[in-house]
C-alpha cells in the first residue's frame, strides 16, 4: 500500500492529467482582461461617413426663471428635417441627417454620402403641460421651451417645540 503525502495546491501548476490547463487559464484571464476595457479606449479606424452615421447632437438642458429650455445643436440640418414630440413625461427630438460631399478635381470625381437618423429624449419634470411647449429653430440650433409648474414653498427647516412630559400629564389630569 502506497502512502500519499498532502501537497500544497498551486493554482498555476498544470495538473498531470491535463497538460494544457495553464494555457487555458491564461487564455481565460486575458479574455476577461480585454472584456473589461472600455471600447472607447481603442478607437477604430473608420471613414468619415461612418462617423456621420454615429452622430448624436449635443443637448443642453437649462432651468432658469421658471422656464425649462432645451437647446439641441443641429448643424447642417434644416427645420423640415427635425421633429419634436412631447409626451406627458418627456420631449423627444428626432430627425434624419443627410450629407453629400461631391468633388470634381483634376479629372477625378468623388461622391460621398452619409445618411443617419438621430433622436434625443429629455425627461420632463412633473406638472409640465405638453400644450405649453414651444420650439424655435435658428442657425442650426433648436430651442424648446416649457414653463415649469409653480413649486409649493417647503420650509428649509421647521423647529418642533418639545414639551415636558410631566407638565403635560398634570395639565391633562387637571382638565379631566
Amino acid at each position: 500500500m502506497t502512502q500519499r503525502m498532502l501537497q500544497r495546491w498551486n493554482p498555476f501548476a498544470p495538473a498531470a492529467w491535463e497538460p494544457l490547463a495553464l494555457l487555458r487559464r491564461a487564455t481565460a484571464d486575458m479574455e476577461r482582461f480585454f472584456d473589461d476595457i472600455p471600447a472607447d479606449l481603442f478607437p477604430k479606424h473608420e471613414s468619415q461617413a461612418m462617423k456621420e452615421l454615429r452622430w448624436r447632437p449635443s443637448v443642453d438642458v437649462i432651468e432658469k426663471a421658471g422656464m425649462l429650455t432645451i437647446r439641441v445643436d443641429l448643424p447642417g440640418i434644416t427645420k423640415e428635417e427635425v421633429k419634436v414630440d412631447v409626451t406627458g413625461d418627456a420631449i423627444t427630438v428626432q430627425g434624419e441627417r443627410k450629407k453629400e460631399i461631391e468633388e470634381d478635381r483634376d479629372g477625378q470625381y468623388r461622391l460621398e454620402r452619409a445618411y443617419g437618423s438621430f433622436f434625443r429624449t429629455v425627461p420632463l419634470p412633473e406638472g409640465v403641460k405638453p400644450e405649453d411647449v414651444k420650439a424655435t429653430f435658428m442657425n442650426g440650433v433648436l430651442e424648446v421651451t416649457a414653463p415649469l409648474p409653480a413649486k409649493t414653498a417647503v420650509p428649509a427647516s421647521l423647529q418642533v417645540p418639545i414639551q415636558d412630559a410631566a407638565t403635560d400629564k398634570k395639565t391633562k389630569t387637571a382638565a379631566a
